[in-house]
C-alpha cells in the first residue's frame, strides 16, 4: 500500500534523531588547551520516541490532542466498548466511518499510557473491525519499532498476508526481536523460505515448528506449495491470515475449497468475502447480456450486470441493470451499499417511463453518492413525468485506470428536456414521496428548508413510535418537529440507559472528548427498539457539539432507507 504518511512529529523525532536538547548554564568553550575542550555544565535530555498512539492516517476527525482529560485506564475502557475485530460488527456503515475516523487519529498518548502496547494494540483491533484489513495495515506499516512489540507485530504479519503484502509480512517477521521463535513466527518465515524458492530451508522450519505445536492444515498447505500442487482434498477452513496466504498461493478449480468457518475470526471472514470487480470491457450487447444475466447467480450474475450499466449503446437497458442490482441488494440486506456504489452512473441515465419505475431508487443512490442536484431532477421526474432527452449519442467510455476495484468511468449525463406531457402518468404515492423527501433532508442537511415540518409530521404518522428516536435526534440538530412528540414520549414503556451512554456524558463534561467520541459510537452501536429514544438525542446533542452532526445525520439516513425502502 503506498500513501503519504500522516505521523505528526515525524519531521522533528527525523531531524533530532540522535541529538539531544542542550542547556548551557557556563561558558561553552575553555581556550588554554585540548583538555579544557569539553563541555561545561551541559545538561543532556533524550527525546522522547515516537508512541504508537500517536501515529495516524488520512482523514483523521481528531487533533494531536486529542486524549486530553484520558488516564490509560479510562482510554482503555472507551476503546474497549467498541466492536471487537474477532467478533464485533456495525449494523451500519456511517456508524464504522464514524469510529474509522476516530480510531485512524493520531495523537499524544492518555496520562500514563505513553509506551502502553496493550493500549496500542487494542486501537489497531478496534480499527480494523470497523475499517478491514487495508486501514488497520497502513497505520501499522507507519508505528515505529514493531519488531520490538510482539502483539502489534502479528497483527501487522495477519493484515499483509491478508493483503498478499508478503514481502512486508516477511520483514516483520524477520526484524522481530522477542518471541521470534514462536510456532506462528517460525510458520511466517516458512512461507516467507519457500516464496524465495528455498523449499528445503521452508520444509525444516516448518517441522521445528510442528515439534512445539501441530497444525496439520498448515503443513498440508505449505507442502502443496512447495511440490508445485494444486489445492486439492478436503475443504480449507480459513483461521489466519497466514492460512489465507497459502491458499492465496495455491491453484484450484473450486472456489468453495476455501471457506469461512467458526474458528475463522470476524475481520478475516469479511476480508475474504470482498470480491474485487474486474476490469471488465463494457457490454458490446447490453440487451443480450442483460437477458443471460437472469438466468445467473453470484458473481457471474454480478458482473454481468455491471457490464451492462457501465455500457453507452443503451442507457436505458443501464437503468433497468441497475434496478436488478438494487434487488439484489435488497435481497441480501445491503441496499445502502448498493445505492452508494452505483450512484455516480444516475446522472446519465435517461428519465423514461420505464427508468422512473424505479426512480425513487434512482434518487436514493445520487442521493447515497453526494450528487443532490441530480436527486433533486429524479424526485421532480416522479411527481411531473418522463422527459424527452435531447439528442445526444455519449461515445463509450474507456477504462483508462487498472485498478480493478473501480467501476468504468460513469457515462457523461444526458441533457433533459422538458416533461412529456403524459396524462396517464401516475406519480408515486404520498407515502413514498414523503419518505423520499425525508431523505433529501437528511443528505442535504437542510432540516429548517421550506416545507421541512410537513414531512416531519407526515413521516411520524406514518411510522409512529419507530421515528420517534430519529425526530427527537434530528430536533436537537435544529430541526422544527411536531408537537405532539412529547405525548408519545409520554406513552413509551420505561427503558433502561445503558452505562456507555452516562460514560459519554461524563468524559463530555470532563473534557475527554475522544473517550465521549468512542462511548457515543458504542451507544448508538447497542441502540434498540426500547433505548434507542434516550439514545440517540443525547448522542446528537454530543456531536452536533463536536461538528460532527453531519456522521449523525448519515446514521439517521441508513436508518430511514431501511425502515422505509
Amino acid at each position: 500500500m503506498s500513501s503519504l504518511k500522516m505521523i505528526s512529529r515525524a519531521s522533528l523525532c527525523a531531524s533530532a534523531l540522535g541529538a539531544a536538547l542542550l542547556s548551557i548554564a557556563a561558558p561553552a568553550w575553555a581556550q588554554d588547551g585540548p583538555e579544557s575542550r569539553a563541555p561545561v555544565g551541559i545538561e543532556v535530555q533524550s527525546l522522547e520516541a515516537l508512541d504508537p498512539m500517536e501515529v495516524g492516517l488520512p482523514g483523521a476527525a481528531l487533533s494531536m490532542t486529542m486524549w486530553d482529560g484520558s488516564n490509560a485506564a479510562s482510554a482503555r475502557a472507551a476503546l474497549a466498548s467498541l466492536p471487537d475485530a474477532a467478533t464485533g460488527s456495525y449494523p451500519a456503515q456511517a456508524l464504522s466511518e464514524l469510529a474509522r475516523s476516530v480510531l485512524v487519529s493520531g495523537g499524544y498518548p492518555p496520562s500514563g499510557a505513553r509506551g502502553d502496547t496493550a493500549l496500542a494494540v487494542l486501537r489497531a483491533d478496534r480499527l480494523v473491525a470497523a475499517s478491514g484489513v487495508y486501514d488497520g495495515f497502513d497505520l501499522l506499516e507507519r508505528t515505529p519499532n514493531l519488531n520490538r512489540i510482539p502483539e502489534l507485530a502479528r497483527w501487522h504479519a495477519e493484515l499483509a498476508l491478508a493483503a498478499m503484502e508478503f514481502d512486508r509480512a516477511c520483514y516483520t517477521a524477520n526484524a522481530l526481536l522477542d518471541g521470534r521463535d514462536a510456532p506462528y513466527w517460525l510458520r511466517v518465515r516458512a512461507v516467507c523460505l519457500a516464496l524465495e524458492g528455498q523449499s528445503s530451508a521452508a520444509e525444516l522450519t516448518a517441522e521445528l515448528a510442528g515439534g512445539v505445536e501441530a497444525d496439520p492444515l498448515f503443513d498440508r498447505l505449505l507442502f502443496a506449495f512447495t511440490l508445485e500442487q494444486g489445492l486439492e482434498g478436503e475443504p480449507v477452513e480459513v483461521r489466519t491470515g497466514l492460512d489465507l496466504a497459502l491458499v492465496n498461493m495455491l491453484t484450484t478449480s473450486d472456489p468453495s475449497m476455501v471457506q469461512a468457518g467458526e474458528a475463522t475470526p470476524r475481520w478475516l471472514a469479511e476480508h475474504m468475502s470482498y470480491r474485487r470487480l474486474p476490469n471488465f470491457l463494457n457490454s458490446s450487447d447490453p440487451a443480450g447480456d442483460l437477458q443471460r444475466a437472469a438466468e445467473l447467480t453470484g458473481a457471474d450474475r454480478e458482473f454481468a450486470l455491471i457490464s451492462v450499466l457501465s455500457q453507452g449503446m443503451d442507457r436505458e437497458l443501464a437503468a433497468r441493470a441497475m434496478s436488478e442490482l438494487f434487488n439484489d441488494a435488497a435481497d441480501a440486506g445491503d441496499l445502502a451499499s448498493a445505492l452508494r456504489l452505483y450512484g455516480s452512473e444516475v446522472s446519465s441515465l435517461p428519465q423514461t417511463a420505464v427508468t422512473l419505475e424505479d426512480g425513487v431508487r434512482f434518487a436514493l443512490a445520487a442521493m447515497a453518492y453526494g450528487d443532490l442536484a441530480t436527486a433533486r431532477s429524479w424526485r421532480d421526474a416522479l411527481i411531473d413525468g418522463p422527459r424527452q432527452p435531447i439528442a445526444n449519442t455519449p461515445a463509450s467510455p474507456t477504462v483508462e485506470d487498472d485498478d480493478a476495484n473501480k467501476l468504468a468511468q460513469p457515462m457523461p449525463a444526458e441533457p433533459l428536456g422538458q416533461p412529456v406531457m403524459d396524462e396517464a402518468w401516475t406519480p408515486p404515492s404520498p407515502a413514498e414521496l414523503v419518505a423520499l423527501d425525508f431523505a433529501l433532508l437528511l443528505a442535504s442537511g437542510e432540516l429548517n428548508r421550506p416545507g421541512a415540518e410537513a414531512v416531519y409530521a407526515a413521516l411520524f404518522d406514518r411510522f409512529g413510535g419507530d421515528v420517534l428516536p430519529d425526530l427527537l435526534a434530528l430536533q436537537r440538530l435544529g430541526a422544527p418537529v411536531p408537537a405532539d412528540l412529547r405525548l408519545a414520549l409520554l406513552e413509551r414503556e420505561p427503558a433502561l440507559v445503558p452505562p456507555t451512554l452516562l460514560a459519554m456524558d461524563e468524559a463530555r463534561v470532563a473534557g475527554a472528548q475522544t473517550e465521549a467520541m468512542l462511548f457515543a459510537i458504542s451507544a448508538l452501536q447497542g441502540a434498540d427498539a426500547l433505548n434507542a429514544a434516550e439514545i440517540f438525542p443525547r448522542v446528537a446533542s454530543f456531536l452536533a457539539e463536536s461538528s460532527r452532526d453531519g456522521a449523525m445525520l448519515e446514521v439517521l439516513l441508513e436508518r430511514h432507507l431501511v425502515r422505509a425502502f
